[in-house]
């Protein structure tokens, strides 16, 4: 059918249907841009690829100051780092944003005809290549029930990420020796860092119609086993990798055939109560997100023990809808896939869209979440990502959304908007900024 929509159009229209209807008080709007960042997208050379970071260093926090939310925080950007692009001088460049509150970097992989020992073994070594080397990724302080760190023996960083199945050979710029970080054991994931995801080409699950770009059914498991938190790669309409469950979070399983993220569990509130206080937030800051004085069976398994149906993931998408503000060829409405890109920059209309689509935890209708996605080393991206049009959103964000009675406006990294949907599924209610570190805890390089 027309550009997927066989796909995704009952889905769609589904969700129109689940969309809350305001009955007053304050509203609360998070906003997470996060970036398939790929220095070597076009196949540059490494002076191209650490200029164009080395520029992003100094635009990005010039463009976002002028700009604090609700919490007083500026914009924030998630940077989702390609493992086959590894380069320590551009991540070492990214790690000076975290440090000055602009973003935080989590997990992209490109990968295909891959098998799954391949992908669990990618994943590992570019996680702990991201946590040892650079200061990267959260952690969950606390063993919870269920929970295992799975990292096999053998083979060093540059070995485990040179390699995809049947060949495929991976770019690495400058990656440590074997013997300076040997492999884990498998062990319990106290003090491990954990990662959020976001698929290359859109492939979770094996889910192109042609079995490209990936090759692994059982993606979700292998994801939550390796430390994954949470998944992110969606919106992908028109692309034929697209669920069919739409402006949704969720927990989803493998499905023995791919495409095991096309349905799944929608999150709502479990807990008549929150586990905990805002006050204790500043030591869940500190101490990986959970307070110290909370026993771990209190809190919710992230990523539950492998069943016959394999491992539960939560899949967090942005905002897929039609804008019939903007018609094609003055009839069709446009898809809206909440993407930021030169061609497609971030107007006013659309902006509107992406709160009305609603995307929230069923029980907590007042916490809005737009998950949004762009290709931030795409050139002309840069420009729009850097310049007016960004900072026109941000005018209207701030102008619509952040106004202290009818909205507050909260910028969050893939990694605080977990957190603050975990809060909400555990009763957690008020204001959602104080739960930015509620499960997992801050990145060393942001401390």
């Amino acid at each position: 059918m027309l550009r997927g929509m066989d796909l995704w159009l009952p889905g769609y229209l589904a969700s129109l249907r689940r969309r809350p209807r305001h009955t007053g008080g304050t509203r609360h709007l998070m906003v997470a841009l996060c970036d398939h960042y790929e220095p070597y997208r076009g196949g540059v050379d490494d002076a191209a690829a650490r200029a164009h970071v080395a520029r992003w260093t100094t635009a990005y926090p010039a463009m976002a100051e002028p700009f604090r939310d609700s919490d007083g925080g500026m914009p924030r950007h998630t940077f989702f780092y390609p493992a086959e692009e590894y380069d320590p001088t551009c991540l070492d460049a990214l790690g000076d944003l975290m440090r000055q509150g602009c973003g935080e970097v989590e997990i992209h992989l490109h990968h295909r005809h891959d098998t799954p020992e391949g992908l669990r073994d990618k994943l590992v070594r570019f996680r702990d290549l991201l946590h040892t080397q650079h200061g990267m990724l959260g952690k969950i302080n606390h063993g919870l029930h269920g929970w295992s760190r799975m990292a096999p023996d053998g083979a060093g960083e540059r070995d485990a990420i040179n390699h995809g199945g049947d060949g495929d050979t991976l770019r690495v710029v400058n990656s440590p020796a074997d013997d300076e970080h040997p492999s884990p054991s498998v062990s319990s994931v106290v003090n491990s860092p954990a990662f959020a995801f976001i698929h290359g080409n859109w492939s979770l699950c094996n889910s192109r119609p042609d079995g490209d770009w990936c090759g692994v059914n059982e993606e979700l498991s292998i994801l939550a086993e390796t430390g994954c938190y949470a998944d992110l790669t969606f919106p992908s309409a028109p692309s034929p990798t697209q669920p069919r469950t739409v402006n949704s979070i969720y927990r989803a399983h493998d499905n023995p055939n791919g495409r095991g993220h096309d349905h799944g569990t929608r999150l709502r509130v479990t807990s008549s109560g929150c586990d905990q206080q805002p006050a204790d937030n500043v030591a869940g800051i500190e101490g990986g997100g959970i307070p110290p004085t909370q026993s771990p069976q209190h809190f919710p398994d992230l990523r539950p023990s492998a069943s016959s149906a394999g491992s539960h993931l939560l899949l967090i998408q942005g905002p897929l809808a039609l804008n019939f503000a903007r018609r094609k060829y003055g009839l069709l409405p446009r898809i809206e896939n909440a993407e930021i890109s030169a061609v497609n920059p971030p107007t006013p209309d659309r902006i509107r869209l992406w709160e009305r689509t609603a995307v929230h935890v069923e029980g907590r209708p007042e916490w809005i979440f737009v998950k949004l996605h762009t290709h931030g080393c795409v050139p002309a991206n840069s420009e729009a990502l850097l310049g007016d049009p960004i900072r026109q959103m941000h005018r209207t964000l701030q102008t619509h959304y952040n106004d202290g009675r009818n909205w507050q406006l909260h910028y969050v990294t893939a990694r605080e908007m977990t957190n603050i949907i975990l809060a909400a599924e555990q009763g957690c209610s008020g204001d959602p900024g104080k739960y930015r570190d509620y499960r997992i805890g801050q990145p060393a390089a942001m401390r």
